[in-house]
């Protein structure tokens, strides 16, 4: 084992819990890619806290009672419909105080909040779609229609079969949707619109919060700007947040044009997610 290697185990529980400042996180990142044995120890990990959650969410003696779920959450709803200005600051920490425990009483496996690392993994198999969904189809599984995907899966993907950009006139020429649909890739179900810029294609890679806390990826707390994410091979990847959806933007193009795209498209998608 290499000192680098013992400084990414250091962190390693850290960097599962999303802790870690974003430049920690992709080093580590960029150290595990290179490192099986490094890899291994974290999925070890990940399995075991997994194991643990799993046993305290179906531990019987460890479950909140139903009434005092029921008392808390009718006390949620009453403190929500009340005026604000009729709150004093005391009941407003209060709901917030109640709000904590509601979550703690729950358990952590109905959140859908994830941590910045957990984004970096969403972004990998986003790119890893588009590679192998828009440039070569090394999928197992064929894709579908967003109709089929919408009424099977995902129906807010029913409201980007016609979604179009902002504009199609970019500095860099005509930007174009050549092809929508949905497909899988690493057990992650995306809808998938295909656009071709300056020759190049351009993946818009569309993933359902409840998709990806299936696939044990969290989300991170995006707002709907795109924002530049990390490389991934050479491919870059901007990203923004629809109500329910995070929305990637892949393509070999320069970062500029995948952000110019990214721009682009953002209104549109998220206008046509938080209508479906």
């Amino acid at each position: 084992m290499t000192a680098e290697c013992r400084r990414v185990r250091e962190r390693a529980d850290a960097f599962l819990s999303g802790q870690l400042l974003i430049e920690t996180t992709d080093d580590i990142v960029r150290h595990l890619d290179g490192c099986p044995a490094c890899r291994a120890d974290f999925e070890a990990r990940q399995r075991l806290r997994g194991a643990l959650k799993s046993a305290f969410e179906q531990s019987t003696d460890l479950q909140p009672r139903p009434e005092f779920v029921d008392a808390l959450r009718r006390r949620l709803s009453d403190e929500a419909a009340a005026p604000v200005r009729q709150a004093a600051p005391w009941r407003r920490w209060g709901a917030i105080a109640a709000s904590v425990l509601l979550v703690v009483a729950v358990g952590v496996g109905s959140l859908a909040w994830l941590a910045p690392s957990r984004l970096a993994a969403l972004a990998r198999l986003a790119a890893g779609d588009h590679e192998n969904c828009a440039l070569t189809f090394r999928l197992a599984e064929k894709p579908i229609s967003l109709e089929q995907a919408a009424a099977q899966y995902d129906a807010a993907f029913r409201a980007l079969q016609a979604v179009e950009p902002e504009t199609t006139a970019l500095p860099g020429g005509a930007l174009e949707v050549v092809d929508r649909h949905s497909c899988v890739w690493q057990g992650v179900r995306f809808a998938h619109l295909v656009l071709r810029y300056k020759a190049t294609l351009v993946s818009v890679v569309v993933a359902s919060d409840a998709a990806a806390t299936a696939a044990w990826i969290p989300w991170a707390g995006l707002d709907h700007n795109p924002a530049a994410q990390p490389p991934v091979g050479g491919e870059h990847v901007a990203s923004f947040r629809g109500s329910a959806h995070t929305v990637f933007v892949v393509s070999t193009l320069p970062d500029d044009d995948v952000q110019a795209v990214a721009r682009v498209m953002a209104g549109p998608v998220v206008q046509a997610l938080g209508g479906a």
